[in-house]
């Protein structure tokens, strides 16, 4: 381990402190013979009412609080021996008959350091009771050696040295501090608490019964139901995805992306993106139809979305077949040139359309000497088919050339197929 710096103390007191040797009992000491049990300590009530006579009183001398060291043997014990105290020990316990010296510095008779509040026994305990370096002198007490035992003096002219001697433990400064800002705590926290309770509290149940009561009404119908504080990064970060999977061509993605941003949100941005999207799908997958292309077509329809309206027409869009040939029930084989003696059969057969809806049809046929025979035909709708025959009247005068049918849409005589025979001899 690394040695530690040796510490400058500064004294937290003045402890130049005049101190007297206890008084001899004559009866029991001869001269030149230390003994600590011949010695007898002045009464310490006395001393304050009372002086000791000059001839009665040794050389008095000064007394100087021993430093803690780091270098001390036990140092890092003391310290946290005495970690939770509120005052920390900076010099050496020690004591001197009714007389002790606290680790704060201050000299004390009683049992509780009158400056910190700190117990004698406590510190008795903390401390061993030898200074560093030295060693049991013999006499019981540990670390006095040649040290004659000293009481405070007070026999001389009263000295200002800071240390104060009180009958009793008595009650220090700092405790009465200590206890009057508890007590100043203890009144704010009932001012507190009675504000709390008179006006905070009443206040907050105020607010939760009227919150309450405005869900209640929400859930009754009276009051629509809102979405409050809507989290627009999120709101954002889903049309953003649902941006992405349009741009990609996944358009049923996309409107899932869209769909749940229209939970939170809908407005008319995410509607036109939602429409472009239908759009996309309807426009890539016209040629495959299916219920969800018809879906999104009906709709797009409905709101005459741009560009719907050429597909639409194009998927619903009518077919129209014509074969001619001379049998009444032959909508396949399909014959180019007749007789002018033969009955001529034309088979129309259309197919698409809207689902459900049916077209009115009408016919013409022109021959080739120019006359015109023109019929109204059944409405028919999608795989719907009818037949139309033509016999001319009289065969013999019948001109050679081209025989046309002619099929129009009846509601807007508009010209849907041609279809155009040969007729000879």
């Amino acid at each position: 381990m690394a040695r530690s710096k040796k510490f400058e103390h500064n004294k937290e007191f003045d402890t130049q402190t005049i101190f007297t040797p206890l008084q001899v009992d004559p009866e029991q000491h001869e001269p030149g013979e230390p003994n600590i049990h011949m010695y007898t300590y002045p009464d310490v009530e006395d001393f304050a009412d009372e002086r000791v006579p000059e001839e009665q009183a040794f050389d008095t001398r000064n007394y100087e609080p021993r430093p803690l060291d780091p270098e001390d043997e036990g140092y890092e014990d003391i310290l946290a021996n005495l970690d939770s105290m509120p005052t920390k020990p900076k010099y050496w316990y020690e004591e001197f008959g009714d007389c002790w010296s606290c680790s704060c510095g201050h000299i004390n008779t009683g049992d509780v350091c009158e400056s910190c509040g700190l117990e004698r026994e406590l510190l008795r305990k903390m401390f061993v009771l030898k200074k560093p370096g030295q060693e049991d002198d013999g006499y019981g007490y540990e670390g006095y050696g040649d040290i004659n035992p000293i009481v405070p003096a007070g026999t001389e002219k009263p000295v200002d040295t800071g240390i104060s001697i009180q009958h009793g433990a008595g009650m220090s400064t700092k405790k009465k501090l200590i206890i009057a800002i508890l007590a100043a705590l203890v009144l704010i926290a009932g001012g507190f608490a009675l504000i709390y309770y008179t006006v905070i509290l009443p206040e907050v149940e105020r607010q939760e019964a009227a919150e309450a009561q405005a869900m209640s009404d929400a859930l009754e119908g009276n009051i629509p139901m809102c979405v409050n504080n809507i989290n627009d990064m999120y709101w954002d970060s889903i049309v953003d995805a649902g941006d992405d999977a349009c741009d990609n061509g996944d358009y049923l993605d996309a409107l899932d992306y869209y769909d749940m941003a229209g939970d939170i949100n809908m407005n008319d941005t995410l509607q036109d993106k939602i429409y472009k999207a239908k759009y996309g799908y309807v426009k890539a997958n016209q040629s495959k139809g299916g219920d969800t292309f018809v879906k999104f077509m009906k709709e797009l329809m409905g709101v005459s979305y741009p560009g719907v309206k050429e597909i639409y027409d194009k998927y619903y869009a009518w077919d129209y077949m014509i074969v001619a040939n001379s049998d009444d029930d032959d909508y396949k084989t399909d014959q180019s040139e007749f007789s002018r003696a033969d009955v001529v059969y034309f088979h129309v057969k259309i197919s698409g359309g809207e689902p459900g809806k049916k077209l009115k049809l009408y016919y013409e046929i022109e021959t080739p000497n120019g006359k015109k025979q023109t019929e109204t035909l059944d409405s028919l709708g999608d795989g719907g088919k009818t037949t139309v025959s033509f016999l001319n009247p009289v065969p013999r005068k019948a001109k050679e050339g081209t025989l046309t049918f002619n099929l129009y849409n009846a509601d807007t005589q508009k010209l849907l197929e041609t279809k155009k025979v040969t007729q000879v001899k």
